[in-house]
């Protein structure tokens, strides 16, 4: 390469000498010595670096840039050396030439880095001499590579690729030993060495602006990088890049056709300039799409979490509408925990903030659903309402009144109902305690709930103490007769003691006198017709207007006799 510099600076010069014009009387001449001088410098610079596909075949102490890099500078400065070639080269166009020079070192300095090589390995050298074959075109004389690329023929390529083969079979041997590794590192390395040797610079002239393409590709392709593909500023962290796919789409669409345009080394100088354009153009629309991560803001979330609690804290917890007072809102503890567990979750993410908006909207959402749950779960207090209390306490009353109160069964007459003293006094106790609770209604239908339950055990308990009397009737004859013809006596004790249990009082005719009728009298009420009278039948216990006296009337010819029997006890 260096040797074709040196032969285009001679050709140079000479034009120079023979065909420049010397400017006229009072034309400044053109100073090209900065030029001239940058160029020099510019060449030893690349000559001095190595070409690297990554810099692991590169020792550490020495600089090393990628093919692509390479070109691109050796391309300036050919542009360059050809600027200043130009005999009519004005000193404008000289000190443009120079200032374009300047820049493509200046990128040249920035792509360029130290080594990674320590020692030669096998597999680096392999490496090395695969991105050394890959990045050397093939020609039969170099007439069709452009300036600035370089080429080797098909044979020395197929040499190179023959010893790649070979060592990389002993790579992959994995019985190889130490002597055969270095002995295909040394061959592989000396192979390498021919090629480099046999390589040349292609002599194709492209258009001067063709580098120039190139390194308008490379700066858009540097302006992908690091960008992150989102639809909305919300999903990206605050002061990250970040574009949508339809804009990057475009952008890699441009690039993509520019690589076309500069892949063509035949395209006209007019092909090249409108790629420059349209590259430039789409690079600065794409600039202008690129933005900023949303800066996350915690206070809506902080709202809604503050909303949320004092909804969750609003109505009362309870299993259901009986337990609470009328016209109070209640939820169940399963509703609370939904919306507790959701506030907790919020909360996290507002003491740990995200990266992005979208993770804290996200949580906002998450939490006004939950609300929206509670809400639909809330309800009212059930209203309190006596009625079934109230027909509860008519029905015990009732069913305290039946029965007799008695300490056993003996004592009880055959048919006749009863309890002890406690099964009535505990049912009595129950209708009283029910009957405050209707006069004083509690604010739940839950406790008038429990109030009609607690009574219907003690009226059931109740039912189960009744127990039927085993005392048979006992009977009191009462003798009807008609003393020699006077008037008819009905003869009875004076005094009947039925302490002992009798319930039944009979009258009887022994001297065959025809009764018109026979009535049973408690005051004024008839309470049995017949010749006999249950004493514990409900005609006589409802109409005791004194509980020792019952009349008996007999008519006999249309005249009533009557006596009154008397009782020491009522049954």
């Amino acid at each position: 390469m260096k040797k074709l510099l040196f032969a285009l600076a001679a050709i140079a010069a000479a034009i120079t000498v023979i065909g420049c014009p010397s400017p006229g009387p009072g034309v400044r001449p053109v100073n090209r010595a900065p030029l001239y001088a940058a160029i020099n410098s510019a060449e030893t610079l690349l000559e001095g670096t190595r070409v690297s596909p990554d810099g692991t075949d590169v020792p550490v102490d020495e600089y090393w840039v990628t093919r692509a890099v390479h070109n691109a500078f050796n391309a300036a400065i050919v542009i360059a050396r050809i600027a200043y070639n130009d005999p009519i080269a004005s000193q404008g166009e000289i000190n443009a030439a120079a200032e374009a020079l300047a820049g493509s070192r200046e990128l040249f300095l920035r792509a360029r880095a130290l080594g990674s090589y320590i020692g030669p390995t096998l597999a680096s050298v392999i490496a090395a001499a695969e991105a050394l074959l890959d990045g050397t075109m093939v020609s039969s004389d170099g007439t069709d590579v452009p300036q600035g690329e370089y080429w080797v023929t098909q044979a020395v390529a197929d040499d190179l690729e023959a010893a790649i083969a070979t060592a990389q079979a002993v790579l992959d041997d994995p019985a190889a030993t130490p002597e055969e590794i270095a002995d295909a590192i040394t061959a592989l390395e000396s192979a390498k060495g021919v090629f480099e040797y046999e390589m040349e610079e292609g002599s194709f002239v492209t258009a001067p602006n063709r580098p120039a393409l190139g390194a308008a590709i490379s700066s858009a392709e540097d302006l992908l990088t690091g960008l992150i593909i989102e639809t909305d500023a919300a999903n990206v962290p605050a002061g990250a890049d970040w574009v949508t796919q339809a804009a990057y789409d475009a952008f890699n669409a441009a690039i993509a056709a520019a690589q076309s345009v500069h892949g063509n080394i035949s395209a006209p100088y007019e092909v090249i300039a409108s790629a420059i354009i349209a590259l430039a153009n789409a690079k600065t629309n794409f600039e202008n799409a690129i933005g900023q991560g949303a800066t996350v803001v915690l206070t809506a979330l902080a709202t809604a979490i503050s909303e949320a609690e004092a909804l969750r804290d609003g109505p009362t917890i309870a299993a259901d509408a009986t337990n609470v007072p009328e016209g109070v809102a209640w939820v169940t503890q399963a509703a609370y925990n939904a919306l507790d567990a959701a506030i907790a979750t919020a909360q996290y993410v507002y003491d740990n903030p995200p990266n992005t908006m979208t993770a804290v909207n996200t949580a906002i959402a998450a939490l006004e659903y939950a609300r929206g749950i509670f809400e639909g779960e809330i309800g009212q207090g059930a209203p309190v309402v006596l009625t079934a209390l109230a027909a509860a306490i008519g029905e015990a009353q009732t069913q305290l009144a039946g029965p007799v109160i008695q300490t056993d069964a003996t004592n009880v007459p055959e048919g006749v109902a009863w309890v002890t003293q406690a099964a009535y006094n505990a049912l009595n106790t129950a209708i009283t305690t029910a009957q405050g609770v209707y006069n004083n209604p509690p604010t739940t239908m839950a406790a008038v709930n429990a109030a009609v339950a607690a009574l219907d055990t003690a009226r059931a308990n109740f039912a189960d103490a009744i127990g039927q009397g085993t005392l048979p009737p006992s009977v009191l004859e009462i003798d009807f007769r008609n003393f020699q013809n006077l008037a008819p006596q009905i003869m009875v004790p004076a005094t009947v003691n039925f302490a002992a249990g009798p319930s039944v009082v009979n009258i009887t005719n022994t001297e065959g006198v025809d009764a018109d009728s026979i009535r049973w009298l408690v005051g004024l009420n008839e309470v049995g017709t017949g010749t006999s009278l249950n004493l514990n039948s409900p005609a006589v216990h409802g109409h005791r207007i004194g509980p020792h006296f019952v009349t008996v009337e007999v008519r006999i010819g249309g005249m009533p006799y009557s006596r009154v029997v008397t009782f020491t006890a009522a049954p």
